[in-house]
């Protein structure tokens, strides 16, 4: 018999009873597997972010915060989520500290400005001249000083050669090494949460409802009596 030609007093065989109490166990068995199929569409180890609506409200069941408070779930505070790859490798995540990598800044990189350059003092000194020999005559010249001309009886005097020498220069330092000071994109503070699952490491409990399932399918169920 056909379940769907069934109808409000009609008179049923055992056998027709049984067909209904066996599909209607079946459509049980089959809502409950569907409810764990939505359970465990979480996996042990999925992370995502989290908004709780207090500050210190609990994760939900099964989760567990990746703030360091629990050992199962690697420390996520104040960082940044990137791929793993070839240059960021998994690292120690039981840690509260993990190793980054340098990255060098070129010039064309580097906003535009200037640098305040001051040239060392060298401090008094002077410069030992020669005496030449000969006859020279000495003309006064307006602003201080004498010119020398060849048949006078003034000596004209030449400067020493100071040498091949260099002047230390002064920089000074621009910016600052403060990563604290480094910009930051317009972001918003969000929490990260890990999923454990339950007791039996990760298994969101479908074993014990399916076990329970087939327990009701065993039950069964005598026909009306007329």
């Amino acid at each position: 018999m056909s379940i769907s030609k069934v109808q409000q007093g009609d008179v049923i065989s055992s056998a027709a009873w049984n067909e209904l109490v066996d599909a209607l166990n079946q459509a049980k068995t089959d809502i409950v597997a569907l409810a764990n199929r939505k359970v465990e569409s979480f996996v042990y180890g999925m992370i995502i972010m989290w908004n709780p609506k207090d500050e210190n409200e609990r994760a939900p069941q099964g989760w567990v915060l990746c703030d360091g408070s629990d050992d199962r779930a690697p420390n996520l505070s104040d960082r940044f989520i990137r791929a793993e790859g070839e240059e960021g490798r998994k690292g120690d995540w039981k840690s509260t500290t993990v190793a980054a990598w340098s990255y060098s800044l070129s010039e064309g990189m580097l906003p535009k400005h200037k640098h305040d350059v001051t040239v060392a003092n060298g401090g008094a000194h002077e410069h030992y001249s020669d005496r030449l020999s000969g006859s020279y005559h000495g003309v006064n010249v307006v602003g201080g000083g004498t010119y020398l001309l060849p048949g006078g009886g003034f000596a004209k005097e030449r400067t020493t050669n100071a040498g091949d020498h260099v002047h230390g220069v002064e920089e000074k330092s621009v910016g600052k090494s403060d990563p604290d000071n480094l910009p930051y994109p317009p972001y918003y503070a969000l929490k990260f949460i890990m999923y454990v699952g339950s007791e039996n490491n990760g298994n969101s409990g479908s074993e014990k409802s399916d076990e329970t399932a087939q327990s009701n399918n065993k039950e069964s169920t005598e026909p009306a009596t007329n």
